[in-house]
């Protein structure tokens, strides 16, 4: 385990125990990019409430994330 949470630079993002993406810490903030097995897979057009199912990665800036 991280002995400290900032030393984690990226985590796998999962969908009803399935791969759905990746979230990365950028300098600016963070990127998340769905894979794109996932998004050929799912059916719905959203990943979750506030992402819509996208192969362009989601960029936010400072130091929020995504709304999951």
């Amino acid at each position: 385990m991280f002995s400290d949470i900032k030393e984690v630079s990226e985590l796998k993002i999962y969908k009803n125990n399935e791969f759905a993406g990746i979230l990365k810490r950028t300098p600016q903030g963070c990127e998340f990019l769905l894979s794109a097995d996932f998004i050929a897979k799912i059916s719905e057009p959203y990943f979750s409430y506030c992402i819509k199912k996208s192969d362009t990665p989601l960029i936010v800036q400072g130091d929020n994330l995504p709304h999951f």
